[in-house]
């Protein structure tokens, strides 16, 4: 059980990383502004529920707006 919750951090810090950018079908980079609506809508998460659910949220809520990772 140890080893998979070091296992999920890990993976959620690689994916906080910022190696992919957010970007929409044209390549063009998603603008601070949805970024930090999708970070409002997700803060519940990342407050009360931890990393891996407020990334989930995050995640999802940029693919509603035509953004993913690349």
């Amino acid at each position: 059980m140890q080893i998979t919750k070091i296992f999920l951090l890990l993976a959620v810090i690689a994916m906080l990383s910022g190696c992919a950018t957010w970007r929409d079908v044209e390549g063009i980079k998603a603008p601070q502004s949805v970024k930090d609506g999708c970070e409002h809508k997700c803060s519940f998460y990342q407050n009360n529920q931890g990393a891996y659910t407020y990334e989930v949220c995050f995640k999802e809520c940029m693919d509603s707006k035509g953004y993913s990772k690349y």
